[in-house]
């Protein structure tokens, strides 16, 4: 809310979010890329696939944290929604992304500690359960926003792209 705004608004708010944003991007393209081009034997390992989801994810991160940045510094008439609507959806898709990312983050940790533990019938596990990890971040992240109140209204649009309790 109010730290956003301010953190925003300080002289190169703008060009560190954008930087920052450019180049998340492009590290998840050029990891795509590599990714992508890695002999195929490799592709089947735990890590490829956990780094292959992590780099998808991070790309709907910026793309979510792109559009509050452009409706910080963008044209005021940028957004259609009407100002409720926008923190109705715009925060529920951004808790979407941290919660996404914490899990496949979490995945990663579980990965290399069952490894060095040398526990491979856990490895087999962990891989298994990456492609539910989405929609479960999906469900997370509707509960926690549920909760958070951002349905009741309590959450409401200060303008230029900011979200914050009334």
């Amino acid at each position: 809310g109010t730290e956003q705004k301010w953190a925003l608004q300080q002289p190169g708010g703008f060009a560190a979010s954008f930087g920052a944003a450019f180049l998340s991007l492009a590290s998840d393209v050029v990891m795509i890329y590599v990714l992508a081009t890695t002999d195929r034997k490799h592709k089947r390992r735990l890590f490829y696939c956990q780094l292959w989801h992590l780099a998808w994810a991070d790309i709907f991160s910026v793309i979510v944290m792109s559009v509050f940045v452009l409706m910080q510094f963008g044209p005021k008439e940028v957004s259609p929604l009407s100002g409720d609507v926008f923190c109705g959806v715009m925060i529920p898709l951004w808790y979407w992304t941290l919660v996404l990312s914490s899990l496949l983050e979490t995945s990663i940790i579980l990965g290399f500690t069952t490894a060095h533990m040398r526990k491979m019938r856990c490895l087999l596990v962990i891989k298994k359960i990456i492609p539910f990890i989405w929609p479960a971040s999906v469900v997370l992240a509707v509960l926690y926003t549920w909760e958070s109140g951002i349905w009741t209204h309590d959450y409401i649009y200060y303008g230029a792209g900011i979200c914050g309790p009334k």
